[in-house]
């Protein structure tokens, strides 16, 4: 029997539920086993009767004719019926799967008139059986007419070939099943992380979570994103890890710039990425440390901006589909990247513009230069000992930064004024919280420090301006930024007085705590070490000039360069 090792390997697959089907033949009187395309049996043989057992045994008379009707159903792929030499009937059917044999089912039953022939007699004096004994067996079995074997033949063969379709049908169940399970996996994954992308989010936060899903759904032993810094974002180099690989930081950048270099530029789509079963072809220095590795770039257009790198998967190599699944949460990743430099940029920018125009109002007067980018710095660690988010500490220092932003519709004249001003020109001096509140209440993006720009200049005691709000009812955002501003006011030089001394600031906030104060701010500030504080704000440089110096640098076109995909 000649037969090709994938009909061998197909056949083995396909016959895993027929053990059924066979018990209900034996129930029945019919003796069956099945076997494979190599000639094995791949089932029990499960003789229907004792009788059957005794005399069709594995040395029994029936075993010459059982090998020529296995060869001839192989041979021919359509049942082939003989008669046995003991007297029963002996059927060789074909399973067919494609309209190519993928098994035979051989198969025997008593005849009704069995016990009475010659040939049983002749096969019991061979195997020296009793024939009487025998007779009796055989007279209480299941038998069936000789002339019902074609029948028979046909029955099994469309029974096994059902069984068959339906194993089949399970196995495509099973496939289909797990294909779905890890479909909704990769599903689940994506949408968790696309849920994480969100502005507030940092990149350092992001892809710790998508190297700690990756190690969970591909079942690898790490997960590391290894970033590229951009300068135009403040972005700097940084790896994220989850679980453990033998190789530190810097040895992982080299492994990516290995990769990159060698594997990924020659391939017709290296942005997809790579896979490693065999890591000897990365170098030496990284077979110890590494199994096996997939490897994606992260990239926008043509723009490279770092790898995600998965290590090590539990007992097996990767394969396409664990190469594209990571390739999808690198795709995702890579635009929340790239949105997140953009996002930095026009934040940059945006504050850029926001710090120039309050130095440009600051420079209106010498002695106030920088001092909203010094209320700003005050807001910040104000609310950073409160224990505010980053998100909200940020939103402070912006209140700090446009707190005066209203002085813009006040006189210069008023604004610079050596002594004393006058009841009007006080009255006009008052109104500068809310010309800055109506200024700003036209940018949408930036409401959030309204309550700062508006209400710095009220009291905890209810006996500030503009709205003489009290205790509860004045935000925190604008004690905060009161107080900041009212520190460096003292601690700074004007025009009609020099900064006063550190001592009697101290003293005079002091003072003022329960009535111009919080007293949880004051006792926050005050915890400070003042003294080294303030050497770090008279130190902070002047955002105006140091702008001034970035447009200057940046003139002659030799700023920072995005880098390209080689």
């Amino acid at each position: 029997m000649t037969t090709s090792s994938v009909a061998v390997q197909e056949s083995q697959k396909l016959l895993g539920s027929l053990p059924d089907l066979l018990e209900q033949l034996r129930q029945v009187g019919v003796s069956a086993a099945v076997f494979d395309a190599s000639g094995a049996c791949v089932s029990q043989c499960m003789c229907a009767t004792e009788a059957c057992g005794r005399i069709c045994g594995a040395d029994g008379p029936c075993r010459g004719i059982r090998a020529e009707a296995l060869q001839q159903a192989w041979t021919d792929g359509e049942p082939a019926v003989l008669a046995g030499p003991a007297g029963c009937a002996v059927m060789a059917v074909p399973v067919k799967r494609r309209r190519r044999t993928v098994a035979v089912a051989l198969a025997c039953f008593l005849t009704d008139d069995q016990g009475a022939t010659e040939a049983f007699a002749r096969a019991c004096d061979r195997l020296r059986l009793d024939r009487p004994y025998m007779a009796s067996l055989i007279g209480a079995a299941v038998t069936h007419p000789a002339g019902e074997a074609p029948s028979w033949a046909t029955l099994i063969r469309a029974m096994l070939t059902q069984g068959v379709e339906n194993a089949v049908a399970r196995t495509e169940l099973a496939s289909f099943s797990t294909s779905l399970s890890t479909t909704y996996e990769e599903l689940s994954l994506l949408y968790r992380l696309s849920g994480a992308m969100k502005v507030n989010v940092t990149p350092q936060e992001f892809f710790h979570q998508v190297c700690a899903e990756l190690m969970e759904v591909v079942q690898v032993a790490s997960a590391t994103a290894v970033l590229n810094g951009r300068a135009e974002s403040n972005q700097k180099d940084y790896v994220a890890r989850a679980g453990h690989i033998a190789l530190n930081d810097n040895q992982m950048r080299a492994l990516c710039e290995t990769i990159r270099a060698n594997e990924l530029k020659h391939l017709d789509d290296g942005s997809r990425g790579v896979v490693f079963n065999e890591p000897s072809v990365l170098g030496a220095e990284y077979a110890g440390a590494i199994a096996n590795l997939v490897a994606v770039p992260l990239t926008a257009g043509d723009l490279y901006m770092g790898m995600v790198l998965t290590a090590d998967k539990a007992g097996e190599e990767f394969d396409s589909s664990d190469l594209k699944l990571i390739h999808s949460v690198a795709v995702q990743a890579a635009v929340f990247l790239a949105n997140h430099h953009l996002y930095g940029e026009v934040q940059g920018l945006l504050m850029g513009v926001l710090h120039v125009l309050t130095a440009s109002i600051d420079a209106k007067d010498q002695y106030t230069c920088g001092h909203s980018q010094r209320v700003a710095m005050i807001s910040r660690k104000l609310g950073e000992m409160c224990g505010f988010d980053r998100q909200r500490v940020e939103n402070l220092y912006l209140a700090g930064l446009l707190h005066d932003i209203g002085k813009i519709g006040v006189p210069e004249s008023v604004l610079c004024k050596p002594g004393k001003l006058s009841s009007e020109e006080f009255d006009m001096m008052r109104r500068h919280p809310v010309i800055g509140a109506n200024i700003l209440s036209n940018i949408r993006q930036i409401q959030t420090v309204m309550p700062g720009v508006l209400y710095h200049h009220e009291r905890i005691d209810g006996r500030g301006y503009p709205e003489g709000l009290a205790g509860g009812d004045l935000p925190i955002e604008g004690r905060i930024v009161g107080l900041a501003d009212s520190f460096d006011a003292m601690t700074s030089s004007r025009t009609y007085r020099k900064a006063m001394p550190l001592a009697y600031v101290i003293a005079e906030i002091m003072r003022c705590s329960g009535t111009q104060f919080d007293p949880v701010l004051v006792d926050h500030l005050l915890g400070l070490d003042l003294e080294a504080f303030l050497t770090h704000l008279r130190e902070a440089k002047p955002i105006l000039s140091a702008v001034t110096g970035m447009l200057e640098a940046g003139a002659d076109g030799s700023g920072p360069r995005m880098e390209r995909v080689k």
